[in-house]
């Protein structure tokens, strides 16, 4: 089994991390990445890579993400979750599917069946779904988290408060967590860049 990041000899993560800084040599900015900022004004999630303050021989492999995305992965995923719950305690089995149905011109089309469930309510999956998301709310907070499960760097998440990314947005987060210690931080303040009333549209 392939070791942790975290666990490997010291000249192992120095190899590595000596990749890493050659990848952020040849980039424009203190971090690498492979997204083309000026074709993604809208840009909401990215995958990075920067080094450690502390010890030049670690990296930080890291996915960061707006206050707007994690409120709408959350709302998804608790709605989904209880979902499974609620067919489970109602011992009720999935039987939505995809069907060919004819179109008349010698050709097929797949089209989705879906079923109402008594333990939803007597609706469909999508129904629940579009009706848990308009009530359910929440706050979304700033957050580093560290993952130390990682094979190439340490991993880390972060959630920033920001409609969209931009390069100058994304160096100011690094710098925070680099001045904060490399720490997991969770801010006591909830996010206000974000729009709930758009985000709870796209799960519709």
């Amino acid at each position: 089994m392939k070791k942790r990041f975290i666990d490997l000899p010291r000249n192992k993560k120095a190899d590595m991390a000596f990749q890493v800084k050659k990848d952020i040599e040849e980039s424009p900015y203190s971090y690498y990445s492979n997204t083309r900022y000026d074709l993604n004004p809208t840009l909401q999630y990215d995958d990075i890579t920067f080094i450690s303050k502390k010890d030049k021989h670690i990296f930080y492999n890291t996915s960061i993400i707006t206050s707007g995305i994690r409120y709408y992965d959350t709302k998804l995923s608790n709605a989904h979750s209880e979902i499974k719950k609620l067919m489970n305690n109602g011992n009720e089995i999935d039987h939505d599917t995809i069907e060919f149905e004819e179109t008349g011109n010698g050709y097929s089309i797949l089209k989705p069946v879906v079923k109402n469930y008594n333990s939803l309510g007597n609706i469909s999956k999508r129904e629940f779904v579009k009706k848990y998301t308009q009530e359910y709310d929440f706050d979304v907070f700033e957050e580093f988290k560290l993952d130390y499960s990682y094979k190439y760097g340490i991993g880390l998440d972060m959630v920033i408060d920001t409609e969209f990314l931009t390069p100058d947005i994304i160096t100011l987060y690094i710098n925070a967590f680099l001045a904060n210690g490399e720490t997991n931080f969770k801010s006591n303040n909830p996010c206000v860049n974000f729009d709930k009333i758009k985000a709870k549209s796209y799960v519709m």
